[in-house]
């Protein structure tokens, strides 16, 4: 009888060390997915294109560093993979003053000018749900206003159109970069769909087969019972 308590009471103290175990783990892994991705743009005049999981139940912050009053910022996401295909988003600026907030949005485009120099944040936040993570593209554009190159008086109409169109190059240029990688995307998704396709068409196949030398088998066994009765 001592024997069998004592065996209980180890087989208890296991049990009770596998849960400290598990939730220790469990502690480790959300501080890791409430960890941050910090992207610092240090050159002036810069875009980025990128992509990043967002794990159910916690939010990722991009920062854009070396922002001055008056340049432009272009921000442009989609959510391309995960539950309803949305997010929640808050933008603030240096100060940790929210200026932009959208509530479950997949996809936004829009371009600003800083109204103060430091560094802005963007937050995508994932916390709604509590088991599917969130695949978002992402793409940021960082330029100077054209008057740090020249004055408003120096320019003439024409320069000014000038300018006018230099930037809409540029933020084509950009939309471009981003179908690009959106369109890598699909393709990458497409060829996992058709592999996964061709493997369970391929294993009906199989089943079809085996189903019908099954019934061939049965049935040449019911007649052969009949004869032999």
């Amino acid at each position: 009888k001592r024997e069998r308590k004592r065996k209980r009471k180890r087989k208890r103290k296991r049990k009770r060390d596998r849960s400290r175990r598990v939730k220790m783990e469990r502690g480790i892994r959300k501080r890791a997915g409430e960890m941050a991705i910090v992207v610092l743009f240090a050159l002036v005049g810069t875009s980025m294109c990128f992509s990043f999981d967002i794990s159910a139940g916690t939010e990722e912050a991009i920062f854009l560093s070396n922002v001055h009053k008056g340049d432009t910022i272009g921000v442009r996401y989609q959510v391309t993979m995960g539950g309803f295909m949305d997010v929640n988003v808050d933008f603030y600026e240096p100060d940790g003053v929210a200026f932009y907030t959208n509530a479950r949005q997949g996809e936004e485009t829009l371009s600003f000018k800083a109204q103060k120099s430091g560094m802005y944040k963007f937050v995508f936040s994932n916390r709604m749900s509590s088991v599917t993570s969130k695949r978002v593209e992402l793409m940021l554009v960082k330029g100077d206003s054209p008057n740090t190159f020249a004055k408003a008086e120096h320019i003439s109409p024409i320069e000014d159109e000038i300018l006018v169109l230099e930037q809409d190059v540029k933020r084509l240029k950009n939309d471009v970069k981003f179908i690009f990688l959106q369109e890598s995307r699909h393709r990458e998704t497409t060829e996992n769909t058709y592999e996964r396709v061709g493997y369970v068409t391929a294993f009906e196949g199989f089943a079809l087969v085996a189903v019908n030398i099954w019934q061939v088998i049965a049935l040449r066994r019911f007649f052969e019972v009949k004869r032999a009765i």
